[in-house]
C-alpha cells in the first residue's frame, strides 16, 4: 500500500506541483490552505455559529415570556378570584382598543411585568378615552405615555406602558 503522499506525487496534480520552483510551491500551498480553511468556515463553522445565535435568541425570548407569566400569575389569579375582568392584560387591552375603534400596532411584554403598546396614526381623542376606560373599568394603570402629533390633524402616534 502506498501512502497518500506517494499517491499525490504520482498523480498529474502532484507532478505539476513538484514541477514548480520552491517559491511557487509555497504560494500554491498557502493558497490551498487558505481555501481549505475558508471552506471549513463557510460550510461548517458559520452555519453552526448562526444556529447557536438563533437558539440563544429564541431561548432569551422564551425566558422573557416565562418571566412575564410568572410575574403576572399572581395578579391574574387575584383578578379572577375577585371577579375582576376576565382574560390577560393583553386581551383586556385588545378588547378595549377594538371597542374604541383603535388598532394596536405592537404589544410587547417587558421583563418588569409592564406591557408596552404602540399605536400609529390613531385619533388622539379615542386613544385618550381608551386609556381612561382601561383605568376606570379594568384597573389598568398607565405608567408612561408619549405622543407624537401627525400631519393629519388630531391624529397621533403613541407609545404607552401599562401595568
Amino acid at each position: 500500500m502506498s501512502s497518500v503522499g506517494e499517491r499525490f506525487e504520482r498523480s498529474a496534480v502532484g507532478r505539476w506541483f513538484h514541477g514548480r520552483d520552491r517559491n511557487e510551491q509555497w504560494i500554491i500551498a498557502t493558497v490551498a490552505l487558505l481555501t481549505a480553511v475558508s471552506m471549513l468556515w463557510l460550510l461548517a463553522w458559520k452555519p453552526v455559529a448562526d444556529w447557536h445565535a438563533d437558539s440563544v435568541g429564541r431561548l432569551d425570548n422564551a425566558q422573557k415570556t416565562l418571566d412575564f407569566v410568572k410575574i403576572n400569575q399572581g395578579a391574574a389569579q387575584q383578578a379572577r378570584a375577585s371577579g375582576g375582568s376576565s382574560g390577560s392584560l393583553i386581551q383586556v387591552l385588545s378588547r378595549a382598543a377594538t371597542a374604541n375603534g383603535l388598532k394596536l400596532n405592537r404589544v410587547q411584554p417587558e421583563d418588569s411585568g409592564l406591557l408596552n403598546v404602540v399605536l400609529q396614526e390613531q385619533p388622539f381623542d379615542q386613544v385618550f378615552s381608551w386609556m381612561a376606560q382601561l383605568e376606570r373599568s379594568n384597573g389598568v394603570s398607565v405608567v408612561q405615555a408619549s405622543f407624537k402629533a401627525q400631519e393629519r390633524s388630531g391624529y397621533v402616534n403613541a407609545q404607552i406602558r401599562f401595568q
